[in-house]
C-alpha cells in the first residue's frame, strides 16, 4: 500500500497538488484496502490519509494503521472543507471522470469559502493502477481459474429444459461459492438469436443447440472476464467459418502483443484479418480492455485507442462477429503484457 501511495505522490508536484480525493471503490481498495465500506478518501503530499464515511463504517477495517477515519452524518464537504483547513491544503484535485457536476459545485463552494482550490484532474489513481503487480495478478489469476471451473460446471448441468436466466443464476451462484461473494458483472447466458447483442440479459428463453456464456468472477476484489461459445450438434457452415475467423483474429492479435505496442495496433490485427474474410462490417466493438479492480478499465483496446502497453498490463482480447440476423460469436480471454511478447492467464 505505501508503494502506492508514494507513486500516487510523484504525480502532485506535476499537477500543482497538494491533496487528492477519491471515492471510486476500487481506489479505496487499491490505496487504503478498504472493500466493504464506502466514502471520500483523502490524500495529502505530507502522507497523511483521511476516510470520510458514514458512521455505519466508522469502524472499516483497512491495511494502513495511519488511516484516520471521519464519520459524516450529513454535509461531507463541510468536514472536507474543516480538515483541508487543518492540514493547510491549498489545492485539491480529484477525477473529473469519476464525479457529478452536482457534487462538483458543493465541494467547490465549499472549499473555495475556505480559499482552497478544488481541480478536476486526470485520473491519478487509476493510471496508477494500470499496471499490476506480481500480487495483483496472481490475484487475477485466481479469479480467472475460478471463471473457467465456472464454464466446466455449465456443461455438467446444462439441460435443454434450461432458460438463460436459470443457467445464469447457477453460474453467479458457483461463482460467489467459490471466490468472493460477489461477481465482476450479471453472468450474460445468450441462446440463438440472443447472442446478437454483446450486452444481453439472459431471460425466459429456452437454450438451444447453440449459446454464448460471458462471465467473470472476483477475488479478494479482482475481476476476471471470459467468454465462451457452445454448440451441440453440427455446426452449419458459416457458424463453422465465422468461429474459424473469430479464433484466428484472437490468436493472431495476442501473438502480437508486447509491451510498447499501441492498444489500436492490436485491435488493427484482428479486425483486418475479419475484414478481409469478408465480416468488418459485423466486428462492432473495440478487441478488449485493461481488467483489474474494476471489470473495465484502461487501456481499452480500439481503433482510435492510442493507449501503449507496457509490462504488468492485464488486458481482454474479444473478437465478435454478430452477423446480420442470425448470431453473435465471441471468444474472450485474459493475457497480461511481458516485456517481449504476453502470458495467456485463461
Amino acid at each position: 500500500m505505501k508503494k502506492r501511495i508514494n507513486g500516487l505522490l510523484q504525480t502532485f508536484k506535476k499537477n500543482n497538488l497538494d491533496g487528492f480525493i477519491t471515492k471510486n471503490t476500487a481506489n479505496l481498495n487499491y490505496l487504503a484496502g478498504i472493500n466493504e465500506a464506502e466514502g471520500w478518501l483523502l490524500i495529502t503530499a505530507d502522507k497523511k490519509l483521511v476516510f470520510f464515511t458514514s458512521p455505519i463504517y466508522a469502524k472499516v477495517k483497512s491495511e494502513l494503521s495511519c488511516l484516520q477515519v471521519i464519520a459524516v452524518k450529513s454535509d461531507f464537504s463541510k468536514k472536507l472543507a474543516y480538515t483541508a483547513k487543518k492540514l493547510k491544503l491549498k489545492k485539491i484535485g480529484f477525477s473529473k471522470q469519476k464525479i457529478s457536476l452536482a457534487v462538483y459545485q458543493k465541494i467547490n463552494e465549499t472549499l473555495n469559502s475556505k480559499n482552497i482550490d478544488f481541480i478536476p484532474n486526470k485520473p491519478l489513481i487509476t493510471n496508477l493502477r494500470v499496471r499490476k503487480d506480481k500480487s495483483e495478478i496472481k490475484l487475477i489469476k485466481k479469479a480467472a481459474a475460478v471463471s473457467l471451473e465456472a464454464f466446466d460446471y455449465s456443461e455438467e448441468i446444462f439441460s435443454q429444459t434450461m432458460t438463460e436466466k436459470d443457467l445464469a443464476i447457477e453460474i453467479e451462484r458457483f461463482l460467489k461459492i467459490k471466490s468472493d461473494n460477489k461477481i465482476a458483472f450479471p453472468a450474460i447466458v445468450a441462446s440463438g438469436k440472443n447472442t446478437l447483442f454483446a450486452h444481453y440479459r439472459p431471460g425466459e428463453t429456452l437454450i438451444n443447440d447453440f449459446f454464448l456464456i460471458d462471465l467473470g468472477a472476483i477475488h479478494c476484489g479482482y475481476c476476471a472476464d471470459l467468454t465462451r461459445i457452445f454448440f451441440w450438434g453440427k455446426m452449419p457452415s458459416l457458424f463453422q467459418k465465422i468461429h474459424k475467423t473469430i479464433k484466428k483474429a484472437h490468436n493472431t492479435a495476442i501473438s502480437k502483443i508486447k509491451e510498447g505496442k499501441k492498444a489500436s495496433e492490436i485491435d488493427k490485427v484482428a479486425r483486418d484479418i475479419i475484414e478481409k474474410s469478408g465480416f468488418g462490417k459485423y466486428f462492432i466493438h473495440g478487441l478488449g480492455h485493461g481488467i483489474g479492480l474494476e471489470v473495465h478499465e484502461p487501456p481499452y483496446l480500439g481503433p482510435n485507442q492510442d493507449d501503449i502497453l507496457t509490462e504488468g498490463m492485464v488486458v481482454t482480447i474479444e473478437p465478435g462477429i454478430y452477423y446480420k440476423n442470425h448470431f453473435g460469436i465471441r471468444l474472450e480471454n485474459m493475457v497480461v503484457v511481458k516485456s517481449n511478447s504476453c502470458e495467456v492467464i485463461s
